[in-house]
């Protein structure tokens, strides 16, 4: 199983990263990088977080605990409103648990009634 470090860099040299690039994106010290990618150091929870967002992958794939470089693409699709579908679930999240509650009833309603259109739209042909 790889480890933190050679995902790191990996990923760095799939973008054609130096490690002064990357020290630079994350607001470390190049020595810091060099570090990370031998496993000289340990990286801190922030840092791997960063890296994630700078790259564009899971916290799990830098971790080398799944396999899959992408974290749910569906997030980054534009979904309304120029917001991603990442945007919303995170709206949704930061509501308090009786509001999620509320907003789950409106969907299972809204839902209901597109379904309800549908049926009497193709009854009606």
């Amino acid at each position: 199983m790889p480890v933190f470090g050679e995902i790191l860099a990996e990923l760095r040299q799939d973008k054609g990263m130096s490690q002064k690039d990357l020290a630079d994106k994350l607001h470390v010290a190049k020595s810091s990088i060099s570090n990370y990618e031998t496993g000289q150091r340990r990286a801190h929870t922030e840092l791997i977080y960063n890296a994630a967002k700078v790259f564009h992958v899971s916290t799990d794939y830098l971790l080398g605990l799944s396999d899959y470089r992408e974290p749910f693409s569906i997030t980054r699709k534009k979904y309304s409103n120029e917001k991603t579908v990442g945007d919303v679930l995170e709206q949704m999240l930061s509501l308090d648990s009786e509001r999620r509650h509320l907003l789950c009833m409106l969907l299972d309603d809204l839902q209901l009634g597109a379904i309800g259109t549908k049926e009497s739209e193709s009854n009606s042909k």
